[in-house]
């Protein structure tokens, strides 16, 4: 038992010690005994106070964990008959990860809590013995990044145990009378050392930051006893008090450029703030720090889809947490209206939102979940979570996404895994997602950029990007206008030089479809419904096929989430010749049967292309003129 490494790294100095100074002399067991009576007579000065005792209370995931079986991404790790660190179930070591986040210890300590059933305490007193004295810290070594997420010390899982799931379990766990007093002090050096290997090893860029800093400045509040406990606090606080404006757009979304992980990294603050309020540390963060946060809370709010998900963009998951608590947390009327489904607030008095330093265009028709919406990635390539997915979209409408990018799956830092090729198709190919690509290749991590005009009847958005793996000078030209209520109309234009075979891709939901090449039309057949129709406008030479579930080269796959994957149809349509080249794509949602359309081209001149359009009994003509024309004849 380390207790003469503990001694020296607390500041026994401090008054409220003094019985624990004492001990010191008396030897070691008398230390862990005065050390563990200290840390109970400040019990709901750890963490938060407990909830008051709920004699109902019933968890199943506690009482899995009970039995050793720890529901982990979708999968189920068996832990018995000693906890395996290290498991990695599919091969896939985010799964080994999420093992060492330890968030079931958590479920474990409310169970033994409310109920009083020894075995939760016991249980999760057996995971923490473990992991305290046979999981040592292990040193970064970049280089064999694989192996540290393997370790359980990746610093992202240190940051979580150290701000997350220990402090939450444990200030319940140690009113636990059977608690072991050398146990006890195993866990407070253990703290410690999850504290200085952060310190050491903490990243300085993305969420993974952010994470890093919110867990120092929690350790400092949560475990004042320490000599380094202002060190940690300092080290956490000027990261967050300086790096918001680097990582952050002054539109509010973060520059990772991936929903989730805007989400996430804005979550490291609103989670800290009610620590902060609750030990009196709210000077921690600069006075102007909610105003940036609120801000950013708006940015998500004005991407968010009417169902409250956000689009598969850079690794994004649909899902998103925590909106009644910021719309609460920053009075916000509009985000809390969305939050409960128009139950309390107010609606939001905007619908279509360009945000102009990430470019995210958000083109829908209102906020109630049979409205439409479509997202639309404009924007800069982002940093960490980089996916090939510029100028792709996703379209919603009546409930339900209808045009997807593909998802998030597993990720590719697993290399011994035999689905890696898998995880290589969602996050490397442009193809995975409602974009175009060029025949065989992908797209360069690029920026892209884009504009957008908003209308009261009508929006017009653009996006410009260039640049694939044989082809760096290729660009790729999006232009969507949206006449609201009715359809959004897509044209894709690549200019550049010589011959190319440009290919677009539109992916829907698993499920029933129809596909007619002579007409162009392809369309979900859900029923009852929502559906919609994807109409291409007939052109010389365009080659349109529809597959599922192709696996020789991979196309036609769905992955909700990051464990499964299903196949689902994707329309491929592409033309062979000298550039520019270009597709005009009809795109209309309807709330049962998918419409009948027809798309054709009427007239096209070197830098304009006239398009008619045939829906709903109507007859509608849209004129695209080429914004960064040069004159070049058009294919």
């Amino acid at each position: 038992m380390p207790a003469d490494s503990l001694i020296p790294v607390l500041d026994l100095d401090q008054p409220a010690m003094k019985s624990v100074r004492e001990a010191v002399e008396a030897g070691h067991e008398a230390f862990y005994r005065e050390l563990l009576a200290y840390y109970r007579s400040r019990a709901d000065d750890i963490w938060f106070p407990p909830p008051p005792k709920d004699v109902n209370f019933h968890d199943e995931v506690a009482d899995q964990a009970v039995a050793k079986q720890i529901h982990i991404r979708g999968e189920v790790i068996d832990t018995s008959p000693v906890y395996d660190w290290q498991a990695a179930p599919a091969g896939d070591l985010e799964s080994t990860c999420h093992l060492a986040w330890q968030r079931f210890l958590v479920n474990l300590a409310d169970a033994w809590w409310h109920t009083g059933r020894e075995e939760y305490a016991e249980e999760a007193l057996r995971a923490l013995e473990d992991f305290v004295t046979r999981a040592a810290p292990v040193e970064y070594d970049l280089v064999n990044y694989w192996q540290i997420k393997r370790s359980g010390w990746r610093e992202l899982e240190v940051s979580v145990r150290l701000a997350e799931s220990w402090p939450a379990a444990l200030s319940k766990l140690v009113r636990y009378e059977h608690l072991s007093p050398r146990l006890w002090a195993w866990i407070i050096w253990s703290v410690y050392q999850h504290a200085e290997y952060l310190l050491r090893h903490r990243c300085f860029v993305a969420n993974h930051a952010f994470t890093n800093a919110s867990a120092l400045v929690t350790a400092g509040l949560v475990w004042p006893e320490f000599k380094r406990a202002q060190t940690w606090v300092e080290a956490g606080r000027k990261f967050l008090g300086e790096a918001f404006d680097e990582e952050y757009f002054a539109d509010g979304f973060c520059k990772e450029m991936a929903m989730c992980y805007h989400g996430a990294a804005l979550g490291c603050y609103t989670s800290l703030m009610p620590l902060l309020a609750y030990k009196q540390r709210e000077d921690l963060l600069p006075p102007e720090m909610p105003r940036k946060l609120h801000n950013a809370v708006r940015a998500r709010l004005k991407t968010l889809k009417p169902d409250k998900t956000v689009g598969y963009f850079n690794d994004s998951w649909a899902s998103v947490a925590g909106l009644r608590e910021q719309a609460e947390m920053f009075d916000d009327p509009e985000l809390l209206y969305v939050a409960t489904d128009g139950r309390s607030g107010t609606r939001p008095g905007f619908t279509s939102v360009f945000l102009p330093d990430s470019r995210w265009v958000t083109m829908r028709t209102g906020w109630d979940r049979d409205a439409w919406h479509l997202i639309f990635d404009a924007g800069p390539v982002g940093i960490a979570h980089q996916n090939h997915n510029a100028l792709s979209l996703e379209v919603y409408a009546y409930g339900k996404t209808l045009l997807t990018n593909n998802g998030p799956f597993r990720y590719s830092t697993s290399p011994e895994a035999d689905w890696h090729r898998w995880s290589r198709y969602f996050r490397e190919q442009a193809r995975a997602n409602n974009t175009l690509t060029l025949h065989g290749q992908t797209q360069l991590l690029r920026d892209a950029d884009g504009q957008m005009v908003i209308h009261p009847r009508f929006d017009y958005a653009r996006g410009i990007f260039t640049g694939y793996t044989k082809a760096a000078d290729v660009t790729h030209v999006r232009q969507i206008l949206f006449v609201k209520g009715r359809y959004w109309l897509v044209r894709d234009l690549v200019r550049g030089d010589g011959g190319q075979q440009p290919e677009v891709y539109w992916h829907l939901r698993p499920g029933p479809h129809s596909f007619a090449p002579e007409s162009g039309s392809f369309a979900s057949n859900n029923e009852p419904g929502p559906n919609v129709a994807v109409v291409m406008a007939p052109s010389p030479a365009l080659h349109l096929e529809v597959v599922e579930g192709r696996e020789e080269p991979i196309d036609g796959w769905f992955a909700p989430g990051f464990v499964e994957k299903y196949p689902a149809p994707v329309l491929i349509a592409s033309r062979t010749g000298e550039l520019p080249l270009s597709f005009e794509t009809l795109i209309q949602p309807a709330a049962a049967q998918a419409p009948v359309a027809a798309v054709r081209r009427l007239t096209q001149t070197e830098a304009t292309v006239v398009i008619e359009i045939e829906t709903d009994a109507a007859v509608a003509l849209a004129i695209f003129q080429d914004p960064v024309a040069d004159h070049g004849q058009m294919a």
